[in-house]
C-alpha cells in the first residue's frame, strides 16, 4: 500500500527493512502501514514503538494494530521534536501530512515528545531501526534522538523534505559519525 501511494518504500535498500527481533521506531506512522509491516518482520521477539501526534490517526494506528492481531508494537499519540511541551499541529484536509510547520488549514494542539523521552519512557534497551516522516521537521526529530543514536548507532531511513526544511540534517548525520545516501525521495543513514 505504501508504495502503490507513495512510489516508493522504506526498504529499497534491503538492509534497511526490519528484521527479527529487532526494536523499531515509526516517528510519523500515520495509520500503521509501515508500522503493521515492521511489526510482522520483527515477530514476537521483536518491538515496533508507532508514534503519530495527530489523535484520529492514532486511533485509526491503533484499531489497525488489534485487527492484524500485533501484540508487540506500541502505540504513543504524540509529535516528535528537540522539545517535549505541547505544539500544534497543522490539519492537512486528506488525514495524511499533517505538520508542524506547513500550514494547511486549522491546527490542533497535541503533546511533543522528544525521541530520547520516549525511549527512556519506555525502558528501550535498544533501537535498531529509525523511520521518520514527519512532513518537515526530520532535523528537529534528530535533535530530540542524539541520546539514543548515539547509544544504539541504530538504522535510519527519513523522508527528504524540502531544502528549507533539512537545513542541518546533513551537518548533525556527520556530527554523530553518520553518513546517508538518497534513494528514490528517502535518505538511507548508517554509522560511517
Amino acid at each position: 500500500l505504501y508504495f502503490i501511494h507513495h512510489g516508493r518504500s522504506y526498504e529499497d535498500i534491503p538492509e534497511y527493512a526490519a528484521k527479527a527481533g529487532e526494536v523499531v521506531l515509526d516517528v510519523g506512522a500515520n495509520v500503521g502501514v509501515y508500522a503493521t509491516l515492521a511489526a510482522q518482520r520483527v515477530g514476537e521477539t521483536g518491538r515496533v514503538i508507532a508514534v503519530e501526534p495527530h489523535p484520529d490517526n492514532a486511533k485509526l494506528l491503533e484499531a489497525n494494530i488489534r485487527q492484524n492481531g500485533f501484540k508487540n508494537v506500541t502505540v504513543v499519540q504524540a509529535a516528535v521534536s528537540d522539545r517535549d511541551g505541547e505544539g500544534a499541529i497543522y490539519v492537512h484536509p486528506r488525514g495524511i501530512h499533517h505538520s508542524m510547520v506547513r500550514p494547511s488549514g486549522e491546527s490542533i494542539k497535541v503533546p511533543v515528545r522528544t525521541l530520547d523521552a520516549i525511549a527512556l519512557e519506555l525502558g528501550l534497551g535498544r533501537v535498531d531501526l529509525l523511520k521518520i516522516d514527519t512532513e518537515g521537521v526530520v532535523p528537529e526529530v534528530l535533535r530530540g534522538a542524539r541520546g539514543l543514536i548515539k547509544r544504539h548507532h541504530p538504522r535510519i531511513v527519513y523522508e527528504q523534505d524540502a531544502p528549507e526544511e533539512s537545513v542541518g540534517i546533513a551537518e548533525f548525520l556527520k556530527e554523530i559519525g553518520y553518513s546517508g545516501r538518497l534513494v528514490n525521495g528517502l535518505v538511507y543513514a548508517s554509522p560511517a
